[in-house]
């Protein structure tokens, strides 16, 4: 029988709140899975994605550049960088890192 970790059973807490666009409760449940595992990319990128989500654009970015220094073929949080550029107001640095994400993908549709 398989044993499920906290940190995972948080992470599905976290999803099903943001589902339901319950962004705060939701970024609470995540950074309880990220206190567990904080090399958890897909969770990282969601903090990303749910600290957009709340207005919070400077933060968001911070978290995606977070993101990339621990996996640079990230592209989720490439893009999401890119979205919270644009919501943070800076049009030029949002058309920036989708430019540098476009050249890192190659074409190649995920």
């Amino acid at each position: 029988m398989a044993v499920l970790s906290s940190a995972w059973i948080w992470s599905r807490l976290a999803e099903s709140a943001c589902r339901k666009g319950r962004y705060a409760e939701s970024l609470e449940l995540l950074e309880r899975s990220l206190a567990t595992n904080r090399l958890n990319v897909k969770g990282l990128v969601m903090k990303v994605l749910l600290l957009r989500k709340l207005g919070r654009a400077a933060e968001a970015l911070a978290a995606a550049s977070d993101v990339e220094q621990l996996d640079p073929l990230d592209f989720w949080s490439a893009n999401e960088a890119a979205l919270a550029a644009a919501a943070g107001g800076d049009s030029a640095r949002a058309a920036q890192v989708h430019d540098e994400l476009q050249a890192r993908m190659r074409g190649a549709v995920q």
